[in-house]
């Protein structure tokens, strides 16, 4: 989905005499990305003051899986939901020593290209591409950090890696699905392929 997280995005501020005003509301990205900067910075600072390891993979991973979810907002609206650096923080303590939260996932669709060459998802909105069964290849690689590529810790710990993935579609009720994907999928280092009908 295209957005990954949701922050306050009101703001009165001065603004230039040239508008003939004191003042003006504004709201948006231009408001809510300073926001999500400074939860960034106080999470930062916390982890330089307590000694805990950071990387920008847990710290996003923190901050997505410490969002609040909004009621009557889909996840196309809010993505993992409304920023919490509270929440966020007793994540990065909780995890401090998962060397999980340091890999991040690039996932890839097989046949599908969007604006950066990787599609985020599958989106079927034409006739012909609703009206017969459309089977999609996906890959999940996981990333290692670039700067730790050589490193031997490294190396073992790509060795070692192997996380059980559960998988299920969010779609239909009552357990009834118009979309079949596997139940389970085993991820190694040099990643996996899965298949959506």
């Amino acid at each position: 989905f295209g957005v990954n997280i949701c922050a306050p995005g009101g703001a009165i501020t001065c603004v230039p005499n040239w508008t003939l005003q004191r003042k003006r509301l504004m709201n948006g990205t231009s408001m809510s990305s300073p926001h999500v900067a400074g939860c960034v910075a106080l999470l930062l600072s916390a982890c330089k003051a307590m000694n805990i390891k950071y990387h920008p993979n847990r710290i996003r991973k923190a901050i997505e899986n410490s969002a609040d979810t909004k009621d009557g907002l889909s996840t196309l609206q809010q993505g993992c939901g409304m920023i919490n650096v509270v929440k966020a923080w007793e994540h990065l303590v909780t995890h401090q020593n998962d060397p999980m939260q340091d890999v991040n996932f690039r996932v890839s669709i097989d046949n599908l290209v969007s604006n950066n060459n990787v599609a985020r998802g599958i989106y079927l909105r034409q006739p012909h591409e609703t009206s017969a069964k459309q089977v999609f290849s996906v890959h999940v690689d996981p990333q290692f950090t670039k700067e730790d590529d050589v490193d031997k810790e490294t190396q073992i710990r790509r060795v070692e890696f192997e996380v059980n993935l559960a998988l299920s579609s969010s779609t239909g009720t009552n357990g009834s699905s118009w979309i079949e994907t596997p139940d389970l999928l085993v991820l190694l280092n040099n990643g996996r392929s899965f298949k959506i009908e």
